[in-house]
């Protein structure tokens, strides 16, 4: 396993060098990510997720998110979802730090594909966004692959390089919002729980910013 764990550092170490002028250039934030989904039946599902996010590295409070949606298989490789989110918010208006509240009614769909150890993952999902003074429609799409790198699947002990990008589109001008693009290396502890670690580069309209991510995933089976 060794050869396989120093060539996906190595690749993530050319990745943060790849992006060190632009972080720069803005300061480099940090999120922290848990995702669990637990099925709830033959073709039902419960999806949670959490994150934390910094506007420096470990310090100075951005965002914290909770996501809760249920999910349905329509196929082995496509489902269904529907569910809520809930930003908390710190921004800064006139010099002074406010928090906003935004609430995100959503619904999804989801694509998986395999093909030897690679896996693809396609992502279309469609956002309500409701804030105390505004309301807007906002399409995201998302496309993430993993690269197994010493095993055959996606198993316990294995080593894996994943990658995702994803462009936001809003309804109304500007349409667009903004797209992330991100490479990170992880490692599947056991067969319900893998962690991983890369760097995302989002890029607005007038400015872009690097952020270091953090991933808990865990999938499970309520009893």
């Amino acid at each position: 396993m060794g050869i396989y764990l120093k060539k996906g550092l190595l690749t993530l170490m050319i990745l943060f060098a790849g992006n060190s002028t632009s972080a720069q250039e803005s300061d480099y934030g940090s999120w922290f990510i848990y995702v669990g989904t637990g099925s709830i039946g033959e073709k039902w599902s419960l999806f949670t997720e959490a994150q934390y996010r910094d506007y420096g590295f470990f310090n100075d409070f951005d965002t914290f998110c909770f996501r809760i949606g249920g999910q349905y298989d329509v196929h082995k490789n496509i489902n269904l979802s529907f569910g809520y989110s809930h930003f908390v918010t710190q921004g800064v208006v006139e010099g002074e730090k406010i928090i906003r509240n935004e609430y995100r009614p959503y619904e999804q769909l989801l694509i998986r594909n395999k093909y030897g150890r690679v896996y693809f993952n396609h992502r279309f999902r469609f956002e309500q966004i409701i804030t105390q003074n505004d309301f807007k429609l906002r399409f995201r799409y998302f496309f993430q692959n993993f690269i197994v790198l010493n095993k055959k699947k996606l198993e316990k002990n294995a080593v894996y390089i994943s990658s995702y990008a994803e462009v936001f589109l809003n309804t109304t001008s500007p349409v667009f919002d903004r797209i992330r693009v991100y490479m990170g290396l992880g490692y599947q502890i056991s067969p319900s729980i893998r962690m991983e670690i890369g760097n995302m580069a989002q890029v607005f309209e007038t400015h872009s910013r690097n952020q270091l991510n953090i991933f808990l995933v865990h999938n499970f089976k309520y009893k």
